[in-house]
């Protein structure tokens, strides 16, 4: 029977605070572009010009939702994987070593 592989981590995920400090910036960034007296929108009016910026706010907010789940889900399973593979004595390594014998590294957190 092969030996599982185990799987390298890139440690390139996203922390908190990178996350956070992205969306600081980038509503900081929108505030400033979508400005009444920038030339790029002549001809808008005020409330087109609040329309459009609370529709890219909305949207950013959208999308650091899905990056706070998303690096949330990679702690959880970078968690799971070096509980598995540092084979500590504790009970939820313990649990975690019967599911991967099943599940691998397809767990759900479900499961």
């Amino acid at each position: 029977m092969a030996k599982d592989k185990k799987i390298s981590f890139s440690s390139a995920e996203l922390t908190i605070k990178e996350i956070e400090e992205h969306y600081i910036v980038s509503e900081k960034a929108l505030r400033l572009f979508y400005k009444n007296t920038n030339i790029y929108f002549i001809g808008y009016t005020t409330a087109e010009l609040k329309n459009e910026l609370n529709s890219r706010i909305e949207e950013l907010n959208k999308n650091t939702a899905l990056t706070l789940l998303s690096a949330i889900e990679a702690h959880f399973r970078i968690d799971y994987l070096q509980r598995v593979y540092t084979r500590d004595k504790e009970n939820i390594s313990k649990r975690f070593r019967e599911l991967y014998s099943n599940k691998k590294n397809k767990a759900a957190l479900a499961d």
